[in-house]
C-alpha cells in the first residue's frame, strides 16, 4: 500500500472546507491544486483519481480529456441537478410553463424521452450554459442514467425540443 502524497490530503482539506464553485474546468482545478496544495500538472491524474475515489470530487473523464472538461467539487449540488431531471414528473407544471415544455414534461411523462429544451428550463439558473448541460448529459450517459433516442420522431412526432435522450 502506498502512502498518500500530502499535497494530495492539503487538496481533499481545501476542497471541503473553502467556497468553491460546484464544478470548475479541469485547467482551472489543476491551478487550484497547484496553488493550494503544491500540486503539480503532472500528478493532477492521480489527484483526481485519489478525491474521486474518496468521494469529494466526480470526474468522469481520464487525464488526456480536454481542459476544459468539468471536474465536479458540489456533489450535492450534482445529484440535485439529477433528481431535477429524474423528478420534474412528480409536480404539475408551474400555470407559468412554455407550452412546448408542459408538452415536453407529457412525454418525459408517457414515452420516458427527455428533450434537451425541457432540461434546458429545469436548469434555468444563470451559470447553466451549453457546454454544462452537455458535460452533464455526458455523465448521465456514463452512468448509464440516460441514453439517446435513435429516431425521436419515431416515437412522438412532435418531439422537436432539441436532442431528446431516454431516462429513467
Amino acid at each position: 500500500s502506498q502512502e498518500t502524497p500530502l499535497s494530495f490530503l492539503k487538496s481533499e482539506w481545501a476542497i471541503q472546507n473553502c467556497e468553491l464553485p460546484p464544478f470548475l474546468p479541469l485547467s482551472e482545478f489543476s491551478r487550484l491544486a497547484e496553488r493550494v496544495a503544491g500540486v503539480q500538472p503532472l500528478h493532477v491524474g492521480g489527484l483526481l483519481r485519489y478525491l474521486h475515489h474518496h468521494n469529494v470530487v466526480r470526474y468522469f473523464h481520464d487525464e488526456s480529456s480536454a481542459p476544459d472538461s468539468l471536474v465536479y467539487l458540489g456533489l450535492p449540488w450534482l445529484l440535485e441537478k439529477v433528481c431535477q431531471l429524474l423528478s420534474c414528473t412528480l409536480k404539475r407544471p408551474s400555470p407559468d410553463c412554455p407550452i412546448d415544455v408542459c408538452s415536453d414534461i407529457r412525454k418525459l411523462k408517457t414515452h420516458g424521452v427527455l428533450t434537451t429544451r425541457l432540461a434546458d428550463y429545469l436548469w434555468n439558473e444563470g451559470h447553466m450554459t451549453e457546454k454544462i448541460r452537455d458535460d452533464l448529459f455526458s455523465l448521465l450517459r456514463h452512468l448509464g442514467l440516460m441514453c439517446p433516442v435513435p429516431s425521436p420522431r419515431s416515437i412522438d412526432r412532435d418531439i422537436d425540443g432539441g436532442d431528446a435522450y431516454f431516462v429513467p
